[in-house]
């Protein structure tokens, strides 16, 4: 009992003694690496979004605001320039306040471009639903 339970110690702790931890830098550059990929995802659909609208604002200069198609119509293209407007400007907010963060403490580091990710993925989403709204509402 004594010997199997010794062996066990034993290989647990070499177990762990041959694991080691994530190299920091390494986790830091996958962080930024993923956050700038996004980033760079979304402003392509930005770029996108950014062309619709400039159509549906052309659009509206052109309708009969006396129709009520035209005015059910022009609801809907405002609603989506307006979740347009937002989504680029919150991307604009993010680009802003964002900074490497090669001058922090790695664990400080580590947090910091999670929470960037977290906020640019949330910008990413934000960016796609007002595109596909522009989609539907141009179509």
């Amino acid at each position: 009992m004594v010997r199997s339970l010794s062996f066990t110690i034993c290989t647990l702790l070499l177990l762990f003694a041959c694991t080691t931890p994530p190299d920091p830098k390494v986790q830091i550059a996958q962080l930024d690496a993923q956050t700038m990929t996004i980033h760079d995802a979304a402003m392509k659909e930005m770029s996108e979004m950014n062309r619709l609208g400039r159509q549906m604002k052309q659009k509206l200069v052109a309708m009969d605001t006396t129709q009520a198609a035209d005015r059910a119509l022009r609801t809907a293209y405002l609603d989506a320039l307006t979740s347009m407007k937002k989504a680029e400007d919150d991307m604009m907010d993010w680009m802003t306040q964002y900074k490497s963060p090669d001058d922090k403490p790695a664990a400080e580091a580590i947090l910091y471009l999670q929470q960037q990710n977290a906020k640019i993925a949330k910008n990413q989403a934000d960016i796609h639903a007002a595109l596909e709204q522009a989609k539907k509402v141009n179509d």
